[in-house]
């Protein structure tokens, strides 16, 4: 019994609370009988046990060649045809991700990149240091320091010279967002990265804050994700509804994950995936009873997010693939999964 219960508690992805209870109760009563659920592979158990729906992947890890499908094509998915593609083979209704996802994502990019580790890729908030807000006769700095290693190699211009910033070398030692005090406007943000000591700042084309998403056009692909983070001072809650950042980096940019669950599809790739029901954290469903107007992310001891549930409607354009059904990877990857 006790070895039994040891490897039952390592397939629960965290605590079965409240906000999964809810999000499975819609599950039962707001979707068909026949339903399959997509996701990443440790929700298995609790879909089908407490949804009472089929799902793509076994919460017991059973294939392991599918849980690379699932986090090459669909979590870390560069385009929709492929993730269509995938899910449509394994008669897929809905895609769902938790906000641990996030904390996931080292996870399930490893499993899902090639020998190269082409996927493999991580997020980490910045909090806003308030101390270190700076104000001038037009503009406001808000400062966001961190730490976080590059994912990839990023070449930038510096003094009129491209230099190379090597993943694994460099790094992303704070976001910086700042505000044009005249216009209330906010500029185009930017990263402090850092290599064999050197500072460079290296301009994001996108911004993501207070609701808006904001493409600057230029600077590299990549964006600052803004969301609020919650202070508890003496058993009253606070907001800063801009003191939290996310580093979407280019790499994480392409993926499907950030586009739809994070950005919410801000450059409409994956049109085929209709949000169908979002389940808010505990925390931000208890705030809001209370009046605050806070949106889904907010940043209190770790990310809070929403379950997010998507109804998928395929294009007509897919085609069974045996590649997608055989359990086997050896017939399909020249290297040891």
């Amino acid at each position: 019994y006790q070895s039994v219960k040891v490897q039952a508690y390592s397939f629960v992805p965290s605590s079965y609370n409240v906000q999964w209870q809810k999000a499975m109760e819609w599950v039962r009563d707001e979707t068909p009988e026949n339903a399959v659920f997509s996701h990443w592979w440790d929700y298995g158990y609790w879909v089908q046990s407490i949804g009472n729906r089929a799902t793509v992947l076994d919460g017991g890890n059973a294939i392991a060649y599918w849980n690379y499908l699932m986090g090459r094509l669909v979590l870390t998915g560069d385009n929709q045809a492929d993730a269509l593609e995938f899910l449509y083979n394994h008669d897929a209704t809905h895609l769902l991700i938790d906000s641990s996802d996030i904390g996931k994502y080292t996870a399930f990019s490893s499993i899902g990149s090639d020998k190269d580790f082409d996927r493999y890729s991580w997020m980490s908030p910045f909090v806003m240091d308030d101390k270190q807000t700076q104000e001038t006769n037009n503009e406001t700095l808000f400062f966001y320091p961190g730490g976080l290693t590059l994912d990839e190699d990023l070449v930038i211009e510096d003094s009129g010279r491209e230099v190379l910033l090597p993943k694994g070398g460099a790094g992303i030692g704070a976001v910086v967002v700042s505000a044009n005090t005249q216009t209330n406007q906010y500029q185009q943000p930017y990263v402090i990265a850092v290599y064999q000591g050197k500072q460079y700042r290296v301009k994001l084309r996108y911004l993501n804050i207070e609701g808006r998403f904001i493409d600057f056009g230029s600077g590299i692909e990549a964006t600052a994700y803004i969301f609020p983070r919650l202070d508890n001072n003496q058993g009253r809650i606070a907001v800063n509804g801009i003191g939290t950042a996310l580093y979407i980096s280019p790499r994480l940019m392409r993926g499907m994950l950030a586009q739809i669950y994070i950005l919410e599809d801000p450059l409409n790739n994956f049109p085929n995936f209709k949000i169908a029901h979002t389940q808010s954290s505990l925390i931000v469903e208890d705030l809001r009873n209370q009046g605050l107007d806070l949106p889904e992310f907010v940043f209190y001891q770790g990310i809070q997010g929403p379950i997010k549930i998507w109804d998928v409607e395929y294009t007509g354009n897919e085609e069974i693939k045996q590649e997608y059904l055989d359990k086997d990877p050896t017939k399909y990857l020249d290297w040891k999964l």
